[in-house]
């Protein structure tokens, strides 16, 4: 009871009337000598707290969990170190987020609440912080306990925590995962937004952008639906990646001359952005100030806005970069991707490869294959080392790699400009390299050559993103 109406009165911004109400309340559990509802009281304090100083939070936790253990009353016990490792993991630190969610879920497993509200939190959780950390074999180990076959909210509440592993590895059970999750839409909505996100990340990787847009639209409608204000602020994950699905569009409308898709993707991409600066600017007002998740996912917005716009900028990216170095590493992998693209289209190949190195080597250790093999693309077209051998690339006799990358451009419909762009080298360059190829293919246009590609197996668009199976459909 005295969580829920401090909840309430937080909710309603009302956090003066919530301190003095639980200060009373606190009052009265002592002078009744019961220590559970001096925990319990304990525990509320601490939330009304954490938006203003989170530090005086957390030590109110810590007394809170060592009262209710005293009174061995467990659920309480697992409230107040559910809330100390939510807030750590706001704050960025990650160690203590993870091992209090790790005793959690240990004493909600023995004490028989492994599936209560509480202990699907904590498993839940588990996932997540794994997840940013890049402990994802872990990650697979945890999502292996729960049933492939999800009949439950709880059940689908933990597994969609570990979708973003499956989806980020390129895992072919990723799209059976998320086809079983869409099945229960309605349910809940942060579940429904978490898994509209992972199904827009997998669209993305696969080149369906369509797809991932009609899941950026149902997670935004689920954001919206979260009723509790630092949840909506989550809005700002979705948006995150609508932007870099209408930032792919921009891309591709770019290279085909298609302005009106350059201009759908500049209008929507405009209002993901403003609703990304909305949730950064409320944060602070919300008591979400010290939220470091809030912060990157600002700063890769921006950085996608300006990719988007067809001109990316290193800046940009490299604020991004830093945004997330508080322990997300797969973020700080993908964001030092897209600093390496643009460094490189800036002409800046010293850092460039710096940073393609960095990104590639976080891939590789995670096992996050579309990613590495989107870098190993980079370093082929802006001629990168990457410090590894890359794998070898099908060849087509008497046509060099460089002149097979054209090739596959020429399959798009690209332009010499275009080309040179895409491969970061300059007009006369691409000029020759089309002349040469031609050549020796013993063709007399583009056309002839792109159809001779097709038919000879070799039409994958040079730089494609890697193919991933897709959910059926």
């Amino acid at each position: 009871m005295t969580a829920a109406i401090a909840q309430a009165l937080v909710n309603a911004r009302r956090r003066e009337d919530a301190r003095r109400w639980c200060e009373e309340a606190l009052e009265a559990a002592r002078a009744a000598g019961s220590a559970a509802d001096e925990a319990d009281v304990l525990t509320t304090m601490g939330m009304v707290e954490q938006y203003q100083d989170p530090a005086k939070a957390r030590s109110l936790w810590a007394a809170a969990r060592a009262q209710a253990a005293g009174a061995g009353d467990l659920e309480i016990e697992l409230r107040a170190l559910y809330d100390d490792a939510e807030v750590g993991k706001q704050m960025g630190d990650l160690a203590s987020a993870r091992a209090g969610f790790d005793d959690g879920a240990e004493l909600a497993q023995r004490g028989g609440l492994g599936w209560s509200r509480f202990g699907i939190y904590m498993r839940r959780e588990q996932l997540a912080v794994r997840y940013l950390t890049g402990d994802w074999d872990e990650c697979e180990r945890l999502l292996a306990t729960v049933s492939e076959l999800v009949t439950t909210l709880g059940a689908a509440q933990v597994v969609a925590q570990g979708l973003g592993v499956l989806v980020a590895r390129g895992r072919p059970d990723a799209p059976g995962r998320l086809r079983q999750l869409v099945e229960l839409a309605g349910t809940d909505p942060v579940l429904d937004r978490d898994v509209a996100v992972w199904e827009a990340e997998l669209a993305i990787w696969q080149g369906d952008l369509e797809r991932a847009r009609t899941a950026i639209r149902r997670g935004l409608a689920a954001a919206d639906a979260v009723g509790h204000f630092d949840q909506a602020l989550e809005s700002a994950w979705v948006c995150m990646h609508g932007l870099t699905a209408e930032a792919d569009r921009a891309e591709q409308a770019r290279a085909a001359g298609d302005t009106a898709t350059i201009a759908d993707a500049t209008a929507a991409g405009s209002a993901l952005l403003e609703r990304v600066r909305a949730a950064a600017g409320q944060a602070p007002g919300a008591g979400l100030a010290h939220d470091v998740q809030v912060r990157g996912r600002h700063a890769k917005a921006e950085a996608e806005w300006t990719r988007l716009q067809g001109g990316s900028d290193p800046g940009r990216w490299e604020a991004a970069v830093d945004a997330f170095s508080y322990g997300n590493v797969y973020a700080v992998a993908w964001c030092q991707w897209r600093l390496a693209e643009a460094l490189a289209g800036a002409g800046d190949r010293g850092l460039a490869t710096a940073a393609a190195r960095a990104a590639h080597a976080t891939a590789t250790t995670l096992g996050a294959g579309p990613l590495r093999e989107a870098l190993e693309a980079l370093a082929r077209r802006a001629r990168l080392d990457l410090g590894v051998a890359l794998p070898a690339q099908r060849t087509l006799a008497g046509l060099t790699p460089r002149e097979l990358e054209v090739l596959g451009l020429l399959v798009e419909g690209r332009s010499n400009r275009q080309i040179a762009e895409q491969l970061f080298i300059s007009g006369k360059t691409a000029s020759v390299h089309v002349t040469n190829l031609l050549s020796k293919l013993g063709v007399h246009s583009r056309l002839e050559a792109a159809a001779m590609a097709r038919r000879l197996g070799l039409a994958q668009p040079a730089g494609s993103k890697p193919e991933v199976p897709g959910p059926a459909t």
